[in-house]
């Protein structure tokens, strides 16, 4: 395949047979070509790239020749391929020219059948390859393109620094810290004591060592996979959102009544009875959206052998037929 560089290309992927994958790392994820099924997918090389030569090969064990099916894509300026499709078209066009001919001088079904294939090759007769853009959008500049992202780096990159302003939670646990080093300290009252106890461990927990990891996992695991992005951008966006949510329903308790149940809230002391205030809610509330959080984002995530993470550190093609989900 020729393709300009600086320029989104369109691809269209189905099989004619049995189920294929083409993977070309430095171009993108792995994507399925299905017979009777068309995966759609895109790709643009940047302008320095041009003249470079990207290969790559089916993923899938697509039979005894798998190892023959391989992909080579070779970038080239837009002015070079226009020259180099202007070229296949006129070839195209004489080799058909040159069929009709060599037809019309045999006037025996299989003779006819047996010229034209000797004059247009396989290769020959494919179609010429077309460039289409089926919508464009300028991006997004300053403070909106990160609300708005759906890119797994930036989202992984937001996590982090969401995760790390959670953490002053530990200026919290000093305060308490330093109720407990002597006896009869009344640094705190029992009631301030507790609100901060509770803050500092539901946030540690809930706010920062679950979602740090998946701030990592966003960034990271893409990147050593060889996917795009993760399996469902808009979702996983959404998954980090819903975080932002809980800790501000969380910490905006703190100007009405802060929870004061421990972190881990159980009954009786997170009952009624004993928190007759409902400071309990906002740490209800902390948990079911964060645990949405987990689950919208566990369901976007990217999934394929350590196998083929190996492969992909290496820049080799994945061996297996794994997929996303």
């Amino acid at each position: 395949m020729v393709v300009p560089v600086d320029t989104t290309v369109t691809l269209d992927i189905a099989a004619q047979d049995v189920a294929h994958s083409w993977w070309i790392p430095k171009l993108g994820g792995k994507f399925d070509a299905i017979s009777g099924y068309t995966n759609h997918t895109w790709f643009k090389i940047p302008a320095k790239l041009a003249g470079t030569v990207f290969t790559g090969q089916c993923a899938e064990l697509c039979g005894r020749n798998h190892a023959n099916m391989t992909a080579r894509v070779r970038a080239v300026t837009p002015s070079e391929y226009e020259r180099w499709l202007e070229q296949r078209q006129g070839r195209h066009q004489g080799r058909r020219r040159r069929g009709r001919q060599a037809a019309q001088a045999d006037r025996t079904a299989a003779g006819a059948l047996a010229l034209f294939m000797a004059a247009i090759t396989p290769e020959d007769s494919l179609p010429v390859p077309q460039i289409l853009a089926r919508s464009v959008e300028p991006e997004r500049t300053g403070w909106t393109s990160w609300v708005t992202t759906t890119d797994h780096k930036r989202i992984g990159v937001m996590y982090l620094v969401l995760t790390f302003v959670f953490l002053s939670g530990r200026d919290r646990g000093a305060a308490h810290a330093l109720q407990l080093s002597q006896a009869d300290n009344t640094l705190l009252d029992p009631k301030t004591y507790n609100e901060l106890f509770t803050m500092h461990g539901t946030t540690m927990i809930f706010l920062f060592v679950v979602p740090i990891m998946a701030g990592f996992g966003n960034y990271f695991v893409p990147l050593m996979i060889g996917a795009r992005d993760m399996a469902y951008p808009k979702l996983n966006a959404l998954s980090f959102w819903l975080l932002v949510a809980g800790g501000l329903v969380f910490y905006g308790s703190v100007f009405f009544n802060p929870p004061e149940c421990g972190w881990t809230c159980y009954p009786p002391l997170a009952s009624k009875a004993y928190l007759p205030n409902g400071g309990v809610d906002a740490w209800i509330f902390l948990i079911h959206l964060t645990g949405l959080s987990s689950l919208v984002a566990r369901s976007t995530s990217t999934r394929r052998s350590p196998t083929c993470a190996r492969q992909a550190w290496a820049g080799g093609a994945c061996p297996c037929s794994c997929g996303r989900s």
